[in-house]
């Protein structure tokens, strides 16, 4: 959940609400070991950690397929960057609380398909994989 805060007051910075916001440059990200929740479009994915959802945003080379399935983990680096209220639906997430959660964020990351990373699950050391 600190990484979904941190990019919140990046975004805010006496702005009110990450939609109001409109940073002059955009600002890098490294995240290690989010989740896909899901994979609603084309070209973005649902990704959480701690209970908190980002949309990741791939730009995709040609054709290429999703990199990533539901339930992988995945580091990505990326552009954290601000969106209007139309992102949603050009996203192809256009109704429920999946849309209204991407309109309401105005923000999503911005990677490329190359800077997404499938990584192994973490195994607890005190468990045996048996």
């Amino acid at each position: 959940m600190r990484w979904f805060v941190v990019l919140m007051a990046l975004l805010t910075a006496g702005c009110g609400t990450p939609a109001a916001s409109e940073p002059s440059a955009p600002h890098p990200v490294v995240l290690h070991g989010l989740t896909v929740e899901s994979v609603p479009a084309d070209t973005g994915f649902w990704a959480t950690t701690g209970g908190e959802r980002l949309w990741v945003k791939l730009n995709l080379a040609g054709r290429s397929p999703m990199p990533v399935q539901r339930g992988e983990r995945v580091d990505v680096t990326g552009v954290l960057v601000p969106h209007g209220p139309g992102f949603a639906a050009r996203e192809g997430v256009t109704t429920g609380p999946d849309a209204e959660l991407l309109t309401r964020q105005g923000t999503h990351l911005e990677v490329e398909q190359s800077d997404v990373r499938v990584v192994a699950e973490q195994h607890d050391p005190d468990r045996l994989g048996l």
